[in-house]
């Protein structure tokens, strides 16, 4: 309470809580109480207290009714498009193996989990964290397409943890102006779909450059580069998983 009451730009945000209500509950954290003490948001489902998914969905139902911004986080690319649906407020995706190592997510693992989870909800807003240690890891996570990150270890452990916060804090704001001149701010998702016919118990090529190169250049990209999916990796086996197709200007 004491922060919020001597703070204008400050959130004071909860480590968690659970969707019980005023009665009984002894030993749990009750919404009304972070309320109360002035909390503004709260984060559910980290890697340190994990909530069953009945358990996450009811809590950010109460969240919402409290008027508390919900920050779920999630594991893997699949797990953060699936909480989606909840609709959460921020969605904090970042690989538990990564945490407090100094070692952050690959690009694709950020690009992957930004492009998917505004596929589902554009609203949410996306944080990368997970290993983010130093300006750079920031300006990073954000022009490939985060709202935002996060880091603990990587401020505290650090010589001078002002200093760190102060370098972190321009790098972002310096992202997200670069993002913007690039036009890159508005992460847009084309989605389309091309039949195929197997010939049936055999291995069959199906040579569909072409049609892709046309669908590449049908939507409306506004900057060079453009990221193509394939759900079925025995599909389109002459492209990578995930690949970068540099395009120019039209």
């Amino acid at each position: 309470r004491y922060i919020k009451e001597h703070t204008k730009h400050i959130i004071v945000t909860a480590q968690h809580m659970e969707s019980l209500k005023p009665g009984r509950g002894m030993g749990h954290v009750l919404p009304e109480s972070l309320k109360a003490a002035g909390a503004g948001a709260v984060v559910l489902n980290h890697a340190e207290n994990p909530l069953t998914v009945h358990e996450l969905y009811a809590a950010v139902q109460r969240a919402k009714e409290l008027g508390l911004l919900t920050i779920v986080c999630a594991d893997s690319v699949t797990e953060g498009e699936a909480l989606a649906r909840f609709n959460p407020d921020i969605l904090l995706c970042e690989p538990t193996d990564l945490i407090g190592t100094g070692e952050t997510a690959g690009d694709n693992y950020i690009f992957d989990a930004c492009s998917k989870i505004k596929a589902v909800n554009p609203d949410i807003a996306v944080m990368i964290a997970s290993g983010i240690t130093t300006a750079d890891d920031c300006y990073r996570v954000i022009f490939l397409g985060a709202e935002g990150t996060g880091a603990t270890s990587g401020i505290f452990e650090c010589a001078d943890p002002a200093v760190r916060v102060e370098e972190m804090t321009k790098a972002i704001i310096q992202a997200d102006r670069d993002k913007r001149k690039r036009g890159l701010y508005k992460m847009s998702v084309y989605k389309t779909t091309i039949k195929l016919q197997s010939n049936g118990g055999e291995p069959t090529f199906i040579n569909i450059t072409d049609e892709v190169r046309q669908l590449l250049l049908t939507a409306v990209f506004k900057t060079e580069f453009a990221r193509l999916f394939h759900p079925i990796r025995r599909v389109l086996c002459f492209l990578k998983n995930m690949c970068t197709i540099r395009m120019k200007r039209y």
